[in-house]
């Protein structure tokens, strides 16, 4: 759900905004950069996510935090184009339209470089918010089951 073969341009230096926070040991900014990220560009919910962000951030654990900085590092350089071996099992790759770490040039890319795979994109949805769908869900269990109904 809501990955690509890389990440975008974009997304790496934003990603590399929360990692300098996360390493810095600016948790609340860093968790705050990283909660607009989730939301569709141009919303009114990126306000709100970035003061969500920065209350969670004291609820998360110093380990969890370690991680995710290690993540965000190691995000920074993967492209699945230079994996010495392609991703041979049954993939279904689901994101939103609205998606800003991932637009769709990514995902059809990533459905390139999966031989086989097939590509879901839900209109009108950013990161986070496909995964809460019915219909992706359904998508999900059927892909699962064997059945094609994307």
């Amino acid at each position: 759900l809501s990955t690509a073969c890389r990440l975008s341009d974009e997304c790496r230096l934003e990603m590399r905004r929360v990692g300098a926070r996360l390493h810095a040991g600016s948790a609340r900014r860093a968790c705050a950069v990283a909660a607009t990220l989730l939301v569709p560009r141009g919303t009114w919910a990126a306000l709100p996510a970035a003061a969500a962000g920065a209350l969670a951030a004291p609820l998360i654990g110093a380990q969890d935090l370690r991680d995710m900085a290690a993540t965000i590092d190691l995000e920074d350089t993967f492209n699945l184009a230079r994996c010495a071996a392609p991703i041979l099992a049954p993939t279904l790759i689901v994101a939103g339209a609205r998606d800003r770490w991932y637009p769709a040039e990514l995902l059809e890319e990533t459905r390139r470089l999966i031989p086989g795979s097939r590509l879901m994109i839900v209109p009108g949805h950013g990161h986070m918010s496909v995964t809460g769908l019915p219909r992706v869900h359904r998508a999900i269990l059927d892909h699962l089951d064997g059945h094609e109904t994307t």
